[in-house]
């Protein structure tokens, strides 16, 4: 009895020291991978060390133009790109204001707007999936938080920053076009109170109120917290 209580604590002591250093903790998507939406393109391949990378920012990010034919199903679900911009790898540097961890996924979600910005600016969403490849991403994004945020993270799922973490990321640009809803009702335009033309241009359900595009920057396996 005494040696599997002590193998029990081993483990135990084990787990947790490996959350306080930051190492991503294991999840278990509520959604198969081989069922989410445009699922292809959302668990590409790290691409190799020698692709060209474009810089671009969070307030030109915002501005890009939609995909055309959004109004056709196929389309919002193609998991081949439906716009140039998904063939290519960019890199960006922002401020960090939310990280969800959605049960649906179990991607890491980050929220950031542009550099020097308020917590109310609007933000872009990037994503850091569990898949191989990932683990350092998602080690450097839980090493940005304070221990008090990754233990809110780890427990709620969910962290607001209060004041946030300047971060530089590396990804493919992605169009969540599941979250592209061409239907507005003015007598209920939802939690977020968007007007027509915002809903169309940030969706429905796409990260908290102030994401302002359905562009992301999606897989994400390069972060590094910048000066």
């Amino acid at each position: 009895m005494k040696s599997h209580f002590v193998l029990l604590l081993t483990a135990v002591v084990a787990i947790a020291g490996s959350m306080a250093l930051g190492q991503s903790p294991t999840c278990t998507p509520s959604t198969l991978v081989a069922k989410q939406k445009r699922t292809d393109m959302k668990h590409r391949q790290p691409a190799s060390s020698g692709t060209e990378v474009e810089k671009t920012q969070v307030d030109e990010m915002l501005s890009w133009d939609q995909p055309d034919d959004l109004q056709d199903p196929d389309i919002r679900s193609s998991n081949s790109p439906i716009d140039p911009r998904e063939e290519s790898v960019f890199q960006l540097e922002g401020d960090l204001w939310r990280v969800a961890q959605e049960a649906n996924d179990c991607d890491y979600h980050l929220e950031l707007s542009s550099s020097g910005k308020s917590a109310k600016a609007d933000r872009i969403i990037v994503e850091v999936p569990q898949d191989d490849g990932y683990g350092v991403a998602r080690d450097a994004v839980l090493q940005a938080l304070t221990p008090s945020d990754r233990t809110k993270l780890e427990n709620d799922g969910e962290v607001l920053l209060q004041t946030p973490v300047h971060l530089k990321l590396t990804g493919y640009a992605f169009f969540d076009a599941f979250h592209y809803s061409p239907h507005f009702s003015p007598a209920h335009p939802g939690k977020c109170n968007f007007t027509k033309a915002q809903k169309l241009q940030r969706g429905n359900g796409h990260g908290t109120c102030f994401v302002g595009t359905l562009w992301e920057l999606h897989p994400v396996w390069k972060v590094t917290a910048a000066q």
